[in-house]
């Protein structure tokens, strides 16, 4: 069309031009013929109602002015899309139609702007779809099929079309997703796909929860896959279930555990594999699961972040391993309390009246100690105490400690009682204790000037040097007959009122 106007508008001047130049002599009748012509065709054109135009310059679109009864104008292949929208506002009695190229590459894409439906698979790009959202007013519903876009391109469609219906399209086989969706039913995935699903969750910014595993439980999906999904969008809870030892678990359990399971040294690989996975365990427990106890500690030193714990026997006794308070009074041994090495939580421990209780040596394991009672033992050697920067509170009276000099690395003790230590003799390594703010000492032969010494020292501190029993002078008790401040603190910890109740059995 536009040649044929051009060719029309070019005559007419050629005729006016001869008539101008001739203009002494007057025009033949075949020139005024031609010039009638000329004028005639022109006037036909510009009165036509239907016009097909390919605009190759925004330019080109300026002999659209001409036609002023023009309904109908296809532009298809024009690609001066601004300027189109421009003409098509100006004009609202025409239809315009022409398509856009919502593709980057060859073959070219294009979609119609009269277009209500539209499908972003490969080779369709939401972000140019995105900038030129003005082209299209009747646009319902998008498909987005293909996850390569940016989440600034997904949130500019949704500004170029508010109130149209956004969806993505992970696969074929799955239902549509809504974008802004909070749980997301992939339970028929495969595995194949995903690492496209993947894609695609890295723009769900509102999801909470993904389903992966069918109602008849069979998964379609490895651990590898669902992991490669949980890092998609790791904020989010994945619920894909799977059989382990005997029991149900799912990658969405915050608690676990394995009561008497047949898991053995060896089953431990297996619960290797699925930890990458649990990304929401917070508490592991195994009890009685045949796994030696060496295994299962380091174990808990490859996953840190999560409290994994084992049931230990020590003697008669029992106790997890993240408890935080051992009471165990008669029957023990040393070597019946080796298993308590593996108790790194530990924060107060009463093991005192044990006679037998010759070794404390599972005390170096417990960093966390804070009130540690050893009373009426017969422990000698207390260096398993050493460097135990939150011990505040000890009694150690009635047994066989003659070398207190480990307590020196002990830099927050308030509470210390070593009376009836009759193999001890020397306190001067207490001497730095400045944080002491109560010392008993009563029936032992530490010199003198020891004890005159340590109370100049330590003037804030007070003591207890009199031929009493080991815990007198209100060491428990106040006058009375109530317990004291600080023995309140160590009776509510260990609830002594309920002695059998709060033995460490179960």
């Amino acid at each position: 069309m536009k040649h044929r106007t051009m060719r029309l508008v070019f005559l007419l001047l050629a005729v006016m031009t001869a008539l101008f130049l001739g203009a002494c002599s007057m025009p033949t009748l075949s020139e005024a013929r031609e010039a009638r012509e000329a004028e005639e065709a022109l006037r036909q054109e510009y009165a036509r109602t239907e016009l097909s135009l390919s605009a190759e310059d925004p330019e080109d679109l300026a002999v659209l002015e001409n036609y002023t009864q023009l309904r109908s104008l296809d532009l298809h292949g024009s690609r001066c899309y601004a300027e189109i929208e421009q003409y098509a506002a100006a004009h609202p009695e025409v239809e315009v139609r022409y398509s856009v190229k919502i593709g980057p590459g060859e073959p070219v894409s294009e979609l119609e702007n009269t277009a209500e439906y539209a499908v972003l698979e490969e080779g369709r790009s939401v972000g140019i779809l995105a900038r030129n959202t003005a082209c299209f007013h009747a646009m319902k519903e998008i498909v987005i099929a293909s996850p390569d876009f940016s989440q600034e391109d997904l949130s500019s469609l949704y500004a170029g079309f508010p109130k149209a219906d956004i969806r993505f399209r992970i696969t074929n086989y799955l239902p549509e997703t809504d974008p802004e969706t909070i749980t997301a039913d992939l339970t028929a995935l495969k595995a194949e796909d995903a690492e496209k699903a993947a894609a695609f969750l890295e723009k769900m910014l509102s999801l909470r929860e993904v389903l992966l595993t069918p109602e008849n439980g069979e998964n379609l999906l490895s651990f590898r896959e669902v992991r490669l999904l949980q890092d998609a969008r790791p904020e989010a809870l994945f619920d894909y279930r799977f059989e382990s030892f005997g029991q149900t678990v799912s990658t969405a359990d915050e608690e676990l555990e394995y009561l008497w399971a047949g898991i053995y040294n060896e089953g431990m690989e297996q619960i290797r594999t699925m930890m990458p996975c649990m990304t929401r365990l917070k508490s592991l427990f195994f009890q009685y699961c045949e796994i030696d106890y060496d295994v299962l500690a380091q174990f808990r030193e490859e996953y840190p972040e999560v409290n994994i714990a084992w049931r230990v026997d020590f003697g008669p006794y029992s106790c997890r391993t993240d408890t935080e308070r051992i009471f165990a009074n008669g029957s023990l041994t040393g070597s019946m309390c080796y298993n308590l090495r593996y108790c790194n939580k530990v924060k107060y421990i009463d093991m005192g009246h044990n006679d037998n209780l010759n070794s404390i040596d599972f005390v170096a394991f417990m960093p966390d100690l804070e009130i540690a009672i050893f009373a009426a033992t017969s422990i000698w050697d207390i260096s398993p105490l050493a460097n135990h920067e939150k011990l505040w509170y000890l009694e150690i009276f009635v047994s066989n400690v003659y070398d207190v000099s480990p307590l020196a690395s002990c830099p927050n003790l308030e509470h210390l009682n070593i009376s009836c230590l009759f193999g001890l003799t020397d306190i001067t390594p207490l001497y730095g204790l400045s944080s002491l703010k109560r010392l008993w000492n009563t029936c032992t032969s530490v010199p003198y000037y020891q004890r005159q010494e340590i109370m100049e020292r330590l003037p804030d501190c007070e003591f207890c040097f009199a031929y009493v029993e080991s815990t007198g002078n209100y060491w428990r008790w106040n006058a009375d007959g109530s317990k004291n401040e600080i023995y309140a603190q160590v009776d509510e910890i260990f609830d002594y009122e309920n002695f059998r109740d709060n033995l460490s059995w179960w």
